[in-house]
């Protein structure tokens, strides 16, 4: 099987799976997505970032067909791991996306009754999980740049919201001058900061020890 043959027959499959589970539940209706090029896996996708992906199990006379989940719904596109608590309510288990197989001989029809039953309900549910835990790490990253920018305006500086050392994630610390020859470092969270004062003066040291022991904060 070439791979052009492979994909026209992986996207026929997949047309016709999309079909039949659009009867199962026509208010979450899954979409096949038609490929762009030749590809070993093809997927269908519903009303939000869930997708069912589908490829055979070998290259040139399949006889199963694998169904995988889609969990990369992370920042740029980062695959997101997600734990929850054990039975006993004590530790912590990774919870994992379900990989079937189904054999192709069974038909659209009875392949979709399959994923409906075998596949969807768990993949659905640590689906739920990992955007949950998008929602929150986006909820964590606001809170550190609004106090970024806060302390960023006190020393009078402008800063952006990502990281400058283009790793995608949201921008940290900065650093401000005092004088000619004294630069600063300030690293903030979501709950506080941390301001690196090597360098200060006897004078500036003072200062600062002694509004600190003032208990005025």
């Amino acid at each position: 099987m070439t791979s052009t043959e492979r994909t026209t027959k992986l996207s026929t499959l997949g047309r016709d799976i999309a079909t039949e589970l659009r009867k199962l539940n026509p208010l979450r209706p899954w979409t096949f997505v038609e490929p762009t090029e030749d590809t070993y896996s093809v997927y269908l996708r519903n009303a939000g970032q869930a997708r069912i992906y589908i490829q055979f199990d070998g290259y040139n006379e399949p006889t199963r067909l694998t169904v995988s989940g889609y969990l990369h719904i992370g920042k740029n596109g980062q695959y997101v791991e997600v734990y929850e608590r054990g039975a006993d309510g004590r530790g912590w288990n990774r919870a994992s996306v379900p990989i079937i197989t189904i054999a192709l001989k069974r038909g659209p029809e009875a392949i979709a009754k399959d994923i409906a039953k075998r596949f969807l309900p768990e993949y659905l549910r640590v689906f739920a999980l990992a955007e949950a835990k998008g929602a929150a790490d986006a909820e964590y990253d606001g809170k550190i740049t609004a106090n970024l920018q806060r302390l960023a305006k006190a020393a009078g500086e402008n800063v952006g919201t990502e990281d400058i050392r283009g790793r995608g994630e949201v921008r940290k610390d900065f650093t401000f001058r005092v004088g000619d020859s004294r630069y600063y470092t300030v690293t903030a969270s979501a709950k506080d900061c941390s301001l690196k004062l090597d360098a200060l003066s006897i004078e500036q040291a003072e200062v600062i020890i002694r509004y600190l022991k003032s208990g005025k904060i």
